[in-house]
């Protein structure tokens, strides 16, 4: 054949592997279908999993309460009144207690489990927010994170309580903004996200010391510790990617980016059975899973159908808890008022060998509530391994050059040479025609992608295009979310309260307003025009709402 065609052929079978390769990243990522929910209070925040009582406790932001799930059911059990604006909540496995901060009250609730009643309240610093136990010390850490304060350049504090005496016994300087903790039990150390500063403090909790800061991505809120690789993972709001920090020695060792999806991932929970962290995406309305035993994206599951609807911010999933008992993991959506349920049975395991099943849908059979969706999973596919992809990689290029030399063996026949014409200028008989835009029959499209393996147990194997990954929450959507109910709620208690101009400005705490909702306020433009922040404080401006009604107005006539 002509030199040409010998070039042709390289270059057409290192677009098919390039191709292909892309298609294992895609069909590595398997979209679940999304979760059955239950009710809850208003703005659930944080989560946690009482694994003596096989119960899950749900901070409720909005009406200062705490919801308790029993995980048999999946029904609410009780609701316990705690402090103003509880935020973050922690079990303690000793004494059978749940912690809860209140960052309107500066206090933390303790409650019993037996009797779902508060038993101890407790004193504590500036808007506590992050919460963990120390188990090996009888301990409970709390970060004060006095959040919308001017803290750029200040420290602010992390107060221990010792659960014996329900009294705070020490109290440790850390970063600006602490928000998300874990405790590394191996380690004897406590983790500390500090959202302005954009590091992570670690506590050894021999002599609560500050031992070591590690830098994060930016705005770090959730982190979870993973007991079997050694390492701790952090949700960085801002950079929209997930830190994995070695407790060795105290070091960044990978960054998880989810690079085109939807993100601001915030709470982060560890699956010790599966090997696999789970991220909450605020952004996404969605939940990433991660494997650690490779750090990558293996699984997301959607909590609402995307984009979100114009009507609302979407579910704004923010706090997340695992259930070592059932294999389930709880996921607050402050958002709706409600908590998703996700079965880890769904995802790949990261350390299974051999067959696999494909998993049974999102059961509802004890759900006590509708489940928001009965959709199907988008793929329950097993990933094509890369040996089978190599093969059908070869077989179509083995096809693409005998049909080209069978192609050239043909023209030659009809030019009476021995010149390969597949020049633009030549016509389907091998004489110029000057037409450049005559493509040769049976050529192969270099833009058409190869198929991919799709597997499902006792059948055969079939080939399909993998699905493309989840949609990007469209900037048209978020531009007229400003509709939803909550904004006319939250301009309502603007109006109410007064705080309509710069004078008479008030604070988010004084406002009710939940942390989510400051965070949306603060990055998204067009709520910026309507919500001004000015030192701390935040007040609506009447008249940027009023242009905002006239120009919604004005699109409407417009389409009509």
């Amino acid at each position: 054949m002509n030199v040409k065609v010998w070039k042709f052929i390289g270059l057409l079978s290192i677009i098919i592997f390039a191709l292909s390769a892309t298609n294992v990243v895609h069909a590595a990522v398997v979209t679940l279908a999304i979760p059955p929910t239950i009710k809850v209070g208003s703005s659930p925040e944080w989560v946690t999993y009482d694994s003596g009582k096989g119960e899950i406790f749900v901070v409720n932001e909005g009406d200062s309460t705490v919801s308790v799930i029993s995980d048999s059911t999946n029904a609410s059990v009780a609701t316990i009144a705690v402090g103003q604006y509880p935020v973050g909540v922690v079990y303690d496995s000793a004494l059978s207690e749940v912690f809860v901060t209140n960052a309107g009250a500066n206090t933390v609730s303790v409650i019993s489990d037996v009797t779902n009643s508060v038993i101890a309240t407790i004193t504590v610093g500036s808007q506590p927010q992050g919460i963990v136990y120390d188990a090996a010390k009888g301990e409970v850490f709390v970060a004060n994170s006095d959040y919308n304060s001017a803290i750029a350049s200040t420290i602010c504090t992390v107060s221990v309580i010792s659960d014996a005496s329900n009294t705070v016994v020490d109290t440790i300087n850390v970063g600006a903004g602490p928000l998300g903790m874990a405790y590394d039990s191996a380690k004897g150390e406590i983790f500390v996200a500090n959202e302005k500063s954009s590091d992570i403090s670690v506590i050894s909790d021999s002599d609560n010391t500050v031992v070591a800061t590690v830098e994060a991505g930016t705005a770090p809120e959730g982190l979870a510790y993973d007991s079997s690789k050694g390492e701790v993972f952090v949700a960085n709001y801002d950079s929209n990617s997930v830190s994995v920090l070695s407790d060795k020695n105290n070091a960044l060792v990978a960054t998880v980016q989810f690079s085109g999806y939807s993100g601001d991932p915030t709470g982060v929970a560890y699956d010790a059975a599966k090997g696999e962290i789970f991220v909450t995406c605020t952004a996404g309305a969605s939940v990433f899973v991660i494997s650690d035993s490779n750090n990558a994206v293996i699984a997301t599951a959607p909590l609402v159908t995307l984009p979100v609807a114009q009507e609302d911010f979407g579910p704004l999933p923010s706090g997340v808890a695992y259930d070592a008992a059932k294999g389930e993991i709880f996921v607050a959506n402050s958002g709706y008022n409600s908590v998703s349920i996700l079965s880890d049975s769904f995802t790949p395991s990261s350390s299974s060998t051999g067959s696999t099943t494909s998993p049974t849908p999102f059961s509802t059979s004890t759900l006590t509530s509708t489940p928001t969706s009965t959709s199907t999973p988008t793929s329950t596919s097993t990933p094509p391994s890369l040996n089978t992809l190599l093969v059908i990689i070869i077989i179509v290029i083995v096809a693409v050059v005998v049909a080209l030399l069978a192609y050239s063996k043909s023209r030659k026949r009809k030019t009476g040479s021995g010149a390969v014409a597949l020049g633009p200028k030549d016509d389907d008989k091998g004489n110029g025609s000057g037409n450049e835009n005559i493509t040769p029959n049976n050529t192969y499209s270099q833009t058409q992608q190869p198929p991919t393996l799709q597997q499902t147990p006792n059948q055969s194997a079939t080939y399909t295009t993998p699905p493309p990954p989840p949609p990007i929450q469209q900037e048209s959507t978020e531009q007229q979310s400003w509709r939803g109910e909550k904004i006319h709620q939250t301009i309502k208690t603007f109006q109410e309260k007064g705080a309509i101009s710069s004078q008479t400005a008030l604070t988010a705490k004084e406002l009710g307003l939940s942390r989510i909702f400051v965070r949306i306020i603060d990055r998204r433009q067009e709520l910026s025009k309507i919500f001004v922040q000015i030192n701390g404080k935040y007040y609506l401006d009447q008249k940027a709402l009023a242009d905002m009604k006239q120009q919604r107005a004005g699109n409407e006539n417009i389409a009509d």
